[in-house]
């Protein structure tokens, strides 16, 4: 039977004095996490915090929107974000 998880999820990360989107995805193996660099103009880039660990997503300035990973293993990623000012944020990307 099909899956019941999307394939597709969006994480929408903001300047730190804003409020952030969701910290906590759930997509289906082989889906896609767009994260979304809004209201920054600054170079971010999510990283793994733990295991297991993917590829580091850099976060465009402009266009801030479309930067993608795929996530092809299931398990319970953890991901920090680190560019300049420095600042780490906790989130979670679940494929199940």
């Amino acid at each position: 039977s099909a899956s019941a998880w999307p394939l597709s999820a969006t994480v929408s990360i903001y300047d730190p004095m804003q409020p952030f989107g969701p910290q906590t995805v759930n997509i289906g193996v082989g889906g896609t996490v767009t994260f979304n660099n809004v209201n920054s103009g600054k170079p971010w880039t999510i990283t793994s915090f733990n295991s297991p660990s993917f590829a580091p997503v850099s976060l465009a300035t402009s266009p801030y929107f479309g930067t993608t990973g795929v996530f092809t293993v299931p398990g319970n990623y953890e991901y920090v974000i680190v560019g300049s000012p420095s600042f780490i944020v906790h989130g979670h990307i679940i494929v199940n």
